[in-house]
């Protein structure tokens, strides 16, 4: 018999939509993802997961988020 897997795991591969909005800014500033994640105090594996969808900011992220780039949470998460 096939092992089906729990349903908290089930949709846990899959990825959310890119987060263009996140990636331009980013560009804007010339910063690397290394850089961004070092200004904001995660690591660059965080700042590619937001930018891919697959995770959401958390409060402290999003505020240092929101202060460097000078927009509001919804500007620059608008899928969220």
């Amino acid at each position: 018999m096939k092992k089906s897997k729990p349903p908290s795991l089930e949709y846990h591969s899959i990825k959310g939509p890119k987060r263009t909005r996140l990636i331009q800014e980013r560009k804007k500033k010339k910063l690397s993802q290394k850089e961004l994640a070092k200004i904001i105090g995660c690591s660059e594996a965080t700042i590619s997961y937001l930018e891919n969808g697959r995770m959401k900011p958390g409060l402290e992220i999003s505020l240092s988020l929101q202060e460097i780039f000078d927009l509001n949470y919804e500007e620059i998460f608008p899928d969220l």
